[in-house]
C-alpha cells in the first residue's frame, strides 16, 4: 500500500500561520547560490543530524546537504513550478521565504488522480497564486512519478533544475536518505532587461487578476512570447552553443513527450518553462538526463528508434556513446538501488538480467547474473530506521508479487550509510552505477 497523498488534517488558514509554523532548523542558515553545486548531487538535509553529517563537507568531497527551505531560500524565485508523485501544498508554501516568495506563481503538477486533494489543501489566502494542475495517464496502472522542480531566479539571471528523489512532504525531506542534483542556466545577456520586464509582468499579472490564475498565467505566456518573437541574440542561436545544450535538449524532450497537447491544461502550463529553458545556457552541463515516459514507442522512417528516447533503452544508448568497447568490458560490477519493486517476470533471465543488465552494462551481452547487486532494505533496516515500520510506506511491494520471483532475493543487499551517517534513514534514493574491476 502506498501512503496517502496528502495530509488533509493540517489545514492552515492564513499567510500568518504559515509564517509562523517553520521548522526550527530552517532558521539556522542563510543559504547563498554559491552553496549550490552546479551540476552536481547534494545530498538533502536530516534534521536530526548534526553538522557533521550535514553542514560539513566529508573528506571535501560530498557538497554540503541542503533542506527544501534552504535551497528555495538560495535560489529565492520568481516563478517556479514542481512536478511531483506527492505534495503537501502547505508544507512547500511554508518552505518559500521570505514570505514575499510566496506571493510568485507556484505551480504544482501532479497526477489527475490527485489533482481534487491537492487543490482543497492548498491555503485559500494563497490560492490566487498557486496553480494546481493533473497529468492524464494513457493506462489506468501507471503514475505521475517524475520529481522535478523548475526555478526562476529572482534577480533573472538564471532558470534552475532540480531533479530530485523525495516527494515534496516533510517526512521525504527530514527522515530519509534522499538527493537531488542541481543545474543553473543563465540567460543569455541581451535577454537580461527583457526577461526581467517578463517576470515582472508574471507576478503582477497574478497580482492583478481578481484571483483567476490562469487569466494571469496566459498573460504572462503571451508576453514572454512577445518577447521571443523580437529576441534575436539568445543562447540557442548559436550553431557551437546548439551543439553544446545537450542536457537542456534533454530536458525539453523529455518535457514536450511527457505532457503532449493531448494532456490539455498541463501542456499549455508548460509552454511557458519550455520557452524559458531554451533561452538559458546549459552549454556548461556535460550531464545527461534519462527519463520514463509512459506509451509505446515504436520505430519509424520520421522518428528512428523511439523506444530509445526514454527509459532504460535510452541509459543504454548513452552509455554505449560515452564508453568505448574495451572499456564496457572492464565494468565488472553494476549496483542498482531502488525503493519500489513491480512484477520483473517468472526468471531473471525474462527481464532483470537480459534487457536491464544489458542496459546498466551500456549493451554488453552474456553477463554473468553475479554482476548485478541490488539495494532494498530489509525489514531490520526498517524496523530500526528513524520512522520505524511507518518507513515501510515508502517501499511497496508486494508478498503476492514476491512469490512469483523469489529469485530476486538472490540479488538484494542491504542499506548501510555509516560513512554519511545516514544508516538509520531509510533510502528513497535509487541512483543505477557501475564499479571498474
Amino acid at each position: 500500500m502506498k501512503r496517502q497523498f496528502v495530509d488533509g488534517e493540517q489545514r492552515i488558514g492564513s499567510d500568518e500561520k504559515l509564517s509562523k509554523i517553520e521548522v526550527v532548523e530552517n532558521r539556522s542558515s542563510e543559504p547563498t547560490v554559491s552553496d549550490l553545486v552546479d551540476g552536481g548531487v547534494h545530498l538533502v538535509k536530516v534534521a536530526c543530524l548534526g553538522a557533521e553529517a550535514n553542514d560539513r563537507a566529508i573528506d571535501g568531497t560530498v557538497p554540503r546537504a541542503l533542506s527544501l527551505f534552504e535551497l528555495i531560500r538560495a535560489i529565492r524565485p520568481a516563478a517556479s513550478i514542481h512536478f511531483n508523485y506527492c505534495i503537501d501544498p502547505q508544507w512547500v508554501l511554508r518552505q518559500y521565504a521570505p514570505r514575499r516568495l510566496r506571493q510568485c506563481p507556484i505551480t504544482f503538477v501532479v497526477g489527475s488522480r490527485h489533482l481534487d486533494a491537492l487543490r482543497s489543501a492548498v491555503p485559500p489566502p494563497l490560492a490566487a497564486n498557486v496553480r494546481c494542475v493533473g497529468v492524464p495517464l494513457p493506462f489506468a496502472y501507471g503514475t505521475h512519478h517524475a520529481k522535478l522542480s523548475l526555478f526562476e531566479s529572482e534577480d533573472g539571471r538564471a532558470l534552475h533544475v532540480v531533479v530530485g528523489t523525495a516527494n515534496l512532504v516533510p517526512e521525504d525531506w527530514g527522515a530519509k536518505t534522499q538527493a537531488f542534483y542541481h543545474a543553473r542556466g543563465k540567460f543569455a545577456m541581451a535577454a537580461k532587461k527583457a526577461k526581467g520586464d517578463a517576470v515582472a509582468v508574471t507576478a503582477n499579472a497574478i497580482v492583478n487578476s481578481g484571483g483567476t490564475t490562469s487569466t494571469a498565467l496566459t498573460s504572462a505566456v503571451a508576453a514572454e512570447t512577445a518577447f521571443v518573437e523580437q529576441q534575436t541574440v539568445t543562447a540557442s542561436t548559436s550553431t557551437e552553443g546548439q551543439q553544446q545544450q545537450r542536457f537542456r535538449d534533454d530536458l525539453v524532450a523529455y518535457l514536450r513527450a511527457a505532457y503532449p497537447p493531448s494532456a490539455g491544461e498541463v501542456h499549455r502550463t508548460i509552454q511557458f518553462w519550455v520557452e524559458r529553458i531554451e533561452q538559458a545556457d546549459f552549454s556548461h552541463i556535460k550531464d545527461r538526463i534519462v527519463a520514463s515516459v509512459p506509451g509505446r514507442f515504436q520505430r519509424s522512417a520520421t522518428n528512428g528508434d523511439a523506444s530509445c528516447r526514454f527509459g532504460h533503452l535510452r541509459l543504454r544508448r548513452l552509455l554505449s556513446e560515452a564508453f568505448s568497447a574495451e572499456e564496457r568490458q572492464r565494468h565488472k560490477t553494476f549496483v542498482g538501488q531502488f525503493s519500489s519493486v513491480g512484477s520483473l517476470g517468472a526468471r531473471p533471465e525474462a527481464w532483470l538480467c537480459d534487457e536491464f543488465l544489458t542496459s546498466l552494462s551500456g549493451g554488453r551481452s552474456m553477463i554473468s547474473a553475479s554482476s548485478l547487486k541490488l539495494i532494498y532494505p530489509s525489514v531490520e533496516n526498517v524496523r530500526r530506521s528513524l520512522e520505524g515500520y511507518a518507513a515501510g510506506l515508502s517501499l511497496p511491494y508486494s508478498s503476492q508479487t514476491h512469490q512469483k520471483q523469489t529469485y530476486l532475493k538472490q540479488f538484494l543487499h542491504q542499506w548501510r550509510s555509516d560513512r554519511l551517517k545516514r544508516h538509520f534513514h531509510l533510502a528513497h534514493f535509487p541512483p543505477q552505477m557501475t564499479k571498474i574491476g
